[in-house]
């Protein structure tokens, strides 16, 4: 779909839809194309994964914004909608404040759990175990640092602004289940973001309880990682 300010009437980016987008009301997310690369055409291997008689041509991304379907232009030759932005709403009161604070510090403190997995392996001498948890941790980790650094420069516009760009950014490396994803892109709320997080995060320190103290392991964190992450990260500030 064919993005159109909704100010301006001038074309934006390119469109990733979360809901139906041929229709007023839908949500998505509005990317920026920063970098195209087509395989080599005479790639059997692609062809063959792909079922495509042509090698498809992969793209990386930069999320730009939320937005909700305001008018559907045109739809040939391709869908063209005229979109509205839309960020986090503040907590409605105190409880709800201090709810969605409790929430970033439950989640901070689980992702730091995590980090912290690569540095125990090594201690216990699987030194491959390790190195194997602190490739997979990277992008969570320097996510992290960087969310850090804001924090202390206060950086961020508003407490609302910061829970939105922290929850956004980890929903981007989290493998969320498909409808897990859809209500952390469609909801304003920061503490309801949080809470789908922490309940991954939270699973994925089940499946790796108490095995920071045995050695060999590295395979099996490789796994949960795996599961846990996409890297690199598709959404950005």
């Amino acid at each position: 779909m064919r993005v159109l300010d909704a100010h301006t009437g001038r074309p934006f980016v390119l469109l990733t839809s979360l809901t139906p987008p041929s229709r007023q009301g839908a949500i998505g997310v509005a990317v920026r194309i920063m970098e195209l690369e087509a395989p080599p055409p005479d790639d059997p291997l692609i062809l063959e994964e792909s079922g495509a008689t042509e090698p498809p041509t992969s793209a990386r991304v930069v999320g730009a914004f939320r937005m909700r379907v305001e008018e559907i232009v045109s739809s040939f030759p391709f869908a063209t909608a005229i979109v509205s932005p839309f960020s986090d709403e503040p907590p409605a009161d105190e409880a709800q404040h201090r709810q969605t604070e409790k929430l970033e510090a439950e989640v901070t403190a689980a992702l730091e759990r995590l980090c912290d997995l690569s540095a125990s392996i090594e201690s216990f001498g699987d030194e491959v175990g390790a190195a194997l948890a602190a490739e997979m941790l990277a992008t969570p980790a320097n996510l992290l640092q960087a969310h850090r650094q804001r924090v202390d420069g206060d950086e961020y516009e508003s407490l609302t602004a910061r829970w939105e760009h922290f929850s956004l950014a980890l929903c981007s490396i989290v493998d969320l289940d498909h409808d897990d994803a859809v209500e952390a892109i469609r909801t304003t709320s920061g503490a309801k973001r949080f809470t789908l997080l922490l309940t991954k995060l939270r699973e994925a320190l089940g499946e790796v309880r108490g095995t920071e103290r045995k050695v060999g392991l590295g395979t099996k964190l490789r796994t949960v990682w795996c599961w846990l992450f996409m890297v690199p990260p598709c959404f950005a500030d």
